[in-house]
Parts: structure tokens; sequence; C-alpha cells
């Protein structure tokens, strides 16, 4: 067979759950790591454990070896001159998926964002989760989506890669714009209250996510967030039909993802699933840290720590946290999505009660605490019962110092 074709008919990774799909990533995983250690093993070596995987860690591992084959070429090669009906200007941004270029569009005459897909594994796949983004992107009416402008396949050095030209955001994404900027707390949670509001209106329209992580996010000089890569998203299709993902298939980035996406206990991922996520974007923002302590970790060792370490409060590793933002940020990345935050509209009021000073519905207060509370908000009404209450007992203070005398009560 010709190195530079792709195993065609059946496919045996098709057939396989969401279990044995996970245990075939571990599988490449060790075929990798012997490799750089300088072992030679073979794929029956790896699956004496695992005999139903052979025939896919066979067609995987040829597969490998042509993306590598690929990848040299892309990652030795210059940037293309045009891509489409776009000329390249500079390189602007690189990651697992994709190289990001600056374009220079003629008509209209505009500066755009090109993103050009990395050749994958299971090309079948790359190509469902290009046509996903474009309908996802299509189908939502939301201020803060990266607008896709129009898609295509280009070859870049002798190999076809899938392209999307999308508006360009300029400033960096959510982790590069909040490292060049000192943002105070309040200024924080009033941008990812507008992510939140992105989200909202996604959920509303029958969108989720399922990826939503910092670099995810892009934020425009003007601190506005916009969101991209609906690559993986759910889209919920009309009653009766089936969604769009393969329910099989657990997505996203380990570090990001619910731990019931993460430990298999759900078939498909709901709303539910994103909040979790954006709890740990704003733990981030907020304290700098994973709640996790480190997010550049497999699927394996964010399970395990879901699994043995409890919950980190963000009131434990941030600063100036009060017991309402702590509530809030423990609510969205609730372990138990029981106990989370049912829906974007919840998340979206207690941010606006908390910005508002006000208590969030995420704890109940203290009765001391109540008190305190109504007495700020209501200050004037606040201050004539204090001085009543004091004139009161200066009255009864003043009647003991005259009775007192007489020795009579």
């Amino acid at each position: 067979m010709n190195s530079e074709t792709l195993p065609s008919g059946d496919d045996p990774l098709d057939s396989l759950s969401a279990a044995q799909k996970v245990r075939l990533g571990q599988l490449i995983d060790k075929y990798e790591l012997c490799r750089e250690e300088g072992h030679v093993v073979s794929a029956e070596q790896l699956c004496v454990d695992a005999p139903e995987l052979l025939s896919a860690l066979r067609v995987s591992l040829q597969r490998l070896s042509i993306v590598e084959q690929r990848l040299r070429i892309l990652d030795g090669a210059g940037a293309p001159e045009w891509i489409g009906e776009f000329r390249v200007l500079e390189q602007i941004g690189s990651g697992g998926s994709g190289v990001v270029f600056r374009c220079r569009q003629a008509n209209p005459d505009r500066e755009v964002a090109v993103k050009v897909l990395k050749p994958t594994l299971d090309v079948d796949e790359q190509r469902r989760r290009f046509r996903r983004e474009i309908q996802a992107c299509a189908a939502l009416d939301a201020g803060g989506i990266a607008e896709v402008y129009v898609t295509g396949i280009t070859d870049w050095h002798g190999v076809r890669c899938f392209w999307i030209a999308m508006k360009l955001i300029d400033g960096g994404t959510l982790t590069e714009f909040f490292g060049r900027r000192k943002y105070t707390q309040q200024q924080t949670l009033r941008l990812f209250r507008q992510l939140c509001l992105t989200i909202q209106s996604a959920h509303r329209q029958g969108v989720i996510h399922r990826d939503l992580k910092p670099r995810n996010v892009l934020v425009s000089r003007a601190g506005v967030p916009h969101v991209v890569d609906f690559g993986v998203a759910e889209i919920l299709s009309a009653p009766g039909q089936d969604l769009t993902t393969d329910s099989s298939a657990i997505v996203g980035t380990a570090a990001w993802m619910a731990p019931e996406v993460i430990t298999g206990e759900v078939a498909v991922a709901d709303t539910r699933a994103d909040i979790y996520s954006l709890g740990v974007i704003l733990f981030q923002l907020i304290s700098g840290q994973h709640p996790l302590g480190d997010g550049n970790t497999g699927v394996e060792q964010i399970a395990y720590k879901l699994r043995n370490t409890p919950t980190t409060r963000l009131s434990s590793v941030g600063k100036e946290i009060s017991r309402d933002l702590d509530a809030l940020a423990g609510r969205m990345i609730e372990r138990d999505p029981k106990y989370r935050y049912q829906n974007m509209d919840d998340v979206v009021q207690d941010l606006d009660r908390l910005l508002a000073g006000q208590p969030v519905r995420a704890r109940s207060l203290s009765r001391t605490e109540g008190i305190w509370r109504w007495c700020r908000d209501h200050s004037m009404v606040a201050g004539l019962v204090t001085t009543v209450i004091a004139m009161l007992t200066m009255g009864f203070g003043l009647c003991g110092v005259v009775l007192e005398p007489d020795g009579h009560s």
C-alpha cells in the first residue's frame, strides 16, 4: 500500500465504544513512549491484554506514520503565499489542531484570520469536525462568536488541508490577553460575564460547545471575548432527529472536561458540561491556577484526581475572594452535575447579583450576614432604626439612674 494513502474501506475505529477508544488512545501513547525510549514494539505486543483492539491499533499506527510524514513536511515549510482568495501576511498562532495566519482579502478589502487544520489520524473525523464548526457558527446568532466568512481546502506543500477564514480577533487568547493586562477582579468578572452571555445564547439556540478552554476564547483589543472552535460542538436537531455528534465519543480537552464526561457516566454531554468548563476558566482567571493543580495532564491523570482528591475551593488559592464569589465558582465546578448550576440562566443571574453586591443564590446567608447586607443596602432606614434603638437605650438608662436613689423599681 502506498505510504501516502490512508486505509480505506470498513474502518475498525467506527465500531469501537467510548471506553475502547480511550483504551486505544492509551495504547498509541504507549507506542510513542516506547519509540521515544528507543524500544521497538509491535501492535501485537501492545494488544496482548486487548486483542479486540488489534485491528484498530494497526490502522491507527499506519495513519500515525502518514500523519507524521505530512506534519514533518509542514513543519519544515514556510507559510503559503495564498490560501484560497486570501494573501498570507504572517503566522499569528499555532496549536495542536492547526495554524492561524493573518491574511488580506481583496474584496471586501479587510484583514481576516485563516485557520489551516493540520492532518490528523482520522481524516473522516476531521472532515466531520470541519463541517460541524461551519454548521454551528451558521446556526448561531450571537455577538460573541467569531464570524466565519468562508471555508475551503488548500494544497500546502503537497498536503491537502482544510481551512476556515473568520473574523480577525486581534487581542489574543484569553490567557494572552490577561497576561498583558492588569484587570481588577470586577473587570475580570465583567469580561467573564460577556463570555457567559455568549454561551447562554448558544445553549438557547441548541448548541453545546463541549471544548471550552482559554485557548478557544479570543479577546479583542477592546476586551470583548469571542468563542471559537466549534469543531466538537453538539448541535441539537429538531425533535425526533439525531444529534450531529457521535455520542459514544469522548471529546474535548481533559483539563476542562466535566467529570461525568471523563468518567463516561453520561452518554451525551449536556449544557452542564459547558458550565463546568466555564467554572474552571473562572477559577483560572481569578486565581491564576487550575482547580486540579496541573491542567497539562491527560485523561487518566485527570480522572484519578477527580476520584481521589477533594474539590479545591477558590478561596483557598485566590486573594480577596468573597464568600459569594467562592460559592459561585464552587457551584460551577461541582463534580456531581446534580449539584452544579443547571443552566446558564442561573449562572448569569448569580453573576449579576455578585457584580451588584447582592448575595448569590449559590449559598445561604447566616442571620448576622443577612442583617448586615440589609443594613448596607438600606442605609437610610438602617440609620433611622439605629438612632431609635440608641435613644430608647439611653432613655431606659436614664430611668435607671433616676429610680436608683430611692431604691424603688
